[in-house]
């Protein structure tokens, strides 16, 4: 991996650090590290914030957006025609 790539070595100009939220803290990466973004559909259950997860600060979305539509659920048969037994 580019040692340039995630991070900013010490004595990068400041305004090429990196900066949190806030804007004020700075925060460097080693090169060893990858970043990665993750996206996590929490099914049959809603919004959890990263503060509310297990530690691991992951967001998770509800699957609302994601599943058929109430109105475009009219459309697709939910029944298949199978028989079973």
């Amino acid at each position: 991996m580019p040692k340039d790539l995630y991070y900013n070595p010490k004595g990068t100009p400041e305004e090429k650090v990196p900066r949190n939220v806030d804007g004020r803290t700075e925060f460097y990466i080693n090169y060893t590290s990858a970043l990665e973004m993750v996206f996590r559909l929490n099914v049959a259950g809603s919004f959890i914030a990263p503060t509310e997860d297990t530690g691991f600060f992951r967001e998770w979305n509800a699957d609302e957006m994601y599943f058929l539509s109430e109105v475009l659920k009219d459309l697709v048969p939910d029944t298949f025609g199978i028989v079973l037994g």
